[in-house]
């Protein structure tokens, strides 16, 4: 929760109506809190995090649940055919 919502908090605050110094300043303070509770990424890896978008919001992932979900359907429409011609009445002969 913290790594996902934070992309978002960090552009809020970028794109408030603050002064460049203000808001510069609570970007400081945003990045060294963000360092303290995740003691495991980096400076950079944090930097990366915040501007890249969701992966939700891309159409890259978009792309991929329609390809999913056209995948799934050419699953069950095979699975509808092999259930029609395995049974007796479904077979066409």
């Amino acid at each position: 929760m913290l790594v996902s919502g934070a992309g978002e908090l960090y552009h809020r605050i970028e794109n408030s109506g603050l002064r460049e110094r203000q808001r510069d300043a609570i970007l400081d303070v945003f990045m060294s809190w963000l360092l303290e509770r995740l003691p495991d990424k980096t400076q950079l890896e944090i930097r990366i995090i915040l501007i890249l978008p969701d992966i939700r919001e891309t159409v890259c992932e978009q792309e991929l649940v329609a390809q999913d979900r056209l995948e799934e359907g050419k699953l069950a429409l095979a699975l509808t055919l092999v259930e029609r011609f395995h049974s007796p009445a479904g077979f066409p002969c």
